[in-house]
C-alpha cells in the first residue's frame, strides 16, 4: 500500500457480458471505432444480471448453468468470524503484522491462508510459532515465469491512462498481494452461500514478454488457486478494492458506500481495454446490481481520493443499527494544526464524509488520529466488527500500531476509542499490529468470508 502500490495496472479482461472466463494473456487492443453505445452496453449488463442464466464457479474457463442468481452483501458486521482469508505477498514479507490477529482470533475461526508455493514452509513455520487457536488452512499458488525484459502497466487513479513502467527488475512484486481486503467482495447467494466478486484486476497488469508489450494478464489471476478449497469466484467488469466498498444495512434498506477512485479506475480501464467509455453513472448502476444493494453512495467523487486516506475503510467502520465509526483528525494539546497539505486533504474527505453520513441518519462516533497516525497510515477504524454467532452480541477487533507504552499520547487515543465503542454496547479486543509499516491495517490484512 506504497504509493507505488496504489497503482492498478491494466490486462485486456476476459470479462464479455453474460460470461466469465479464464483471464489467460490478453491483447490491449489500439483505439478502434466504437461499435455500441455506453447505453446498449449497460442494458447488456443489466439483462445479464437479470437473467443470471451462467455461473463462474471458479476462474477456470468453465461455464455450468447458475444456481441461485440473485446475490447479495451481508454488511461486516453482521458476519460471525467463522472465516477469514489471509493473503501473503510473494516475497513473503511482513510476517510479524500477522501475529496478534491469529492469537486473538477464536478457536471456531477458520483461516485460509492464500500463500506462494516458495513460501510456504516458511510461512507455515511462522504462523505456527504464533500458536494460533483458530483452525489454519493453506491455499499455495504457483507463480508466474516471467521474462527479464517483463514490465508493467499502472493504472494511477489521477491519470487517465496506463503508464508503462518499462522492463521492470523485481517483478515478483508484482504477483500476490498482502491485502486480502482488497482482492475481492464477499457477497452470498440466494442460498447463503458465499460467492467472492473479481475485479478485473487488483493493482496493475504484467507484461510478461516485453517483445509483446500489448499482450498483458492481470494481477489477480493467482486468485485461482481458491478454487481446490471450494470458493465460487466470478468475475465483475469493475476495478474495485474490497476496502473500498462498504456496505450497510439502515432503515430498511442496504445501501453501499463507493470510494470515488472505484468509478475513476473503472472508465480508465474500459477506456484503454474495450475501446468503449463507460460513465460512473453506469459503474453505479453495475456495482448496485451486483452487490445487490438498494443503493450506491459516492464519497469523493470530485477528485482521486487522498494519498494518506485512499480507501473508505480507514475512514469509516460501520457498525450497525445506524452507528458509524468515523476517523476524527486530533491535536496534541489542543494546539493549531500544522499547515500540512496531506493532513487538510484528508481533513476534506472527512468532512464530506461526515456531512454524507449526518444527512441520512446517521449517529457518528469519533475514532480519533493523530496528524502523525494519520501520515504513518495508521487509523483506528481499520478494524473488525463481528456478531458472536447465535447472539446479538457485537465486538470490534480494534488495531493498535505502538507497542504499550512507547507513545503516552497514543495509548491515551487508545483508550478513548475503546471507551467509545463500549459506550455504544461493543466489546473491544485490542490487536497489536505492524501492518501500518506496509502502509496497511488490520482491516486491510483480513478478509472475513463469513
Amino acid at each position: 500500500m506504497t504509493t507505488l502500490l496504489r497503482a492498478s495496472i491494466i490486462r485486456a479482461p476476459a470479462w464479455i457480458p453474460g460470461r466469465v472466463v479464464e483471464p489467460g494473456v490478453r491483447r490491449i487492443q489500439p483505439p478502434r471505432a466504437v461499435t455500441m453505445s455506453k447505453r446498449l452496453i449497460l442494458s447488456i449488463l443489466l439483462l445479464t444480471a437479470l437473467c443470471a442464466t451462467v455461473l463462474f464457479s471458479a476462474v477456470t474457463g468453465s461455464i455450468r448453468p447458475q444456481q441461485g442468481a440473485d446475490l447479495s452483501v451481508v454488511p461486516e458486521y453482521e458476519r460471525g468470524l467463522e472465516h477469514v482469508l489471509l493473503s501473503i505477498e510473494s516475497r513473503g514479507r511482513h510476517l510479524d503484522a500477522y501475529e496478534g490477529l491469529l492469537r486473538r482470533l477464536p478457536g471456531r475461526t477458520c483461516v485460509s491462508v492464500l500463500v506462494p508455493e516458495a513460501r510456504l514452509e516458511r510461512v507455515r513455520s511462522r504462523f505456527r510459532s504464533f500458536a494460533p487457536r483458530c483452525r489454519v488452512e493453506w491455499i499455495p499458488f504457483s507463480e508466474e515465469p516471467l521474462k527479464e525484459d517483463a514490465r508493467a502497466y499502472l493504472l494511477f487513479p489521477e491519470k487517465r491512462k496506463l503508464v508503462d513502467t518499462g522492463p521492470v527488475e523485481d517483478m515478483q512484486r508484482f504477483q500476490g498481494s498482502a491485502w486480502a481486503q482488497d482482492l475481492f467482495e464477499t457477497a452470498v447467494d440466494g442460498r447463503g452461500n458465499p460467492v467472492l466478486l473479481i475485479p478485473e484486476v487488483h493493482k496493475w497488469f504484467v507484461c510478461p514478454d516485453g517483445n509483446a508489450p500489448g499482450e498483458v494478464m492481470s494481477d489477480n489471476r493467482f486468485l485461482k488457486a481458491l478454487r481446490s478449497s471450494g470458493f465460487v469466484l466470478r468475475r465483475a467488469p469493475l476495478t474495485f478494492r474490497g476496502g473500498n466498498l462498504l456496505v450497510d444495512r439502515f432503515q430498511g434498506r442496504r445501501v453501499a458506500f463507493c470510494g470515488g477512485d472505484v468509478l475513476r479506475l473503472t472508465e480508465t480501464v474500459w477506456r484503454a481495454t474495450r475501446d468503449e467509455a463507460f460513465s460512473a453513472a453506469e459503474a453505479e448502476e453495475t456495482l448496485k446490481m451486483l452487490l445487490g444493494v438498494d443503493e450506491v453512495v459516492v464519497i469523493g467523487g470530485e477528485r482521486p481520493q487522498p494519498e494518506h486516506l485512499f480507501h473508505l475503510d480507514q475512514a469509516v467502520t460501520f457498525l450497525g443499527n445506524g452507528l458509524v465509526a468515523v476517523t476524527r483528525i486530533v491535536h496534541k494539546h489542543g494546539t493549531p494544526p500544522r499547515k500540512r497539505p496531506e493532513v487538510s486533504e484528508v481533513q476534506g474527505f472527512l468532512v464530506e464524509l461526515r456531512g454524507v453520513l449526518r444527512d441520512r441518519g446517521y449517529r457518528i462516533v469519533d475514532m480519533e488520529t493523530s496528524p502523525r497516525d494519520l501520515l504513518g497510515h495508521r487509523y483506528a477504524v481499520n478494524g473488525i466488527a463481528f456478531t458472536e454467532p447465535g447472539t446479538t452480541d457485537r465486538t470490534f477487533l480494534m488495531p493498535v500500531y505502538a507497542s504499550p507504552g512507547e507513545d503516552p499520547a497514543s495509548d491515551q487515543r487508545v483508550e478513548r476509542n475503546r471507551a467509545a465503542l463500549e459506550r455504544h454496547g461493543y466489546r473491544v479486543v485490542l490487536v497489536p499490529t505492524t501492518a501500518d509499516r506496509n502502509n496497511g491495517g488490520l482491516h486491510c490484512l483480513a478478509h472475513v468470508i463469513e
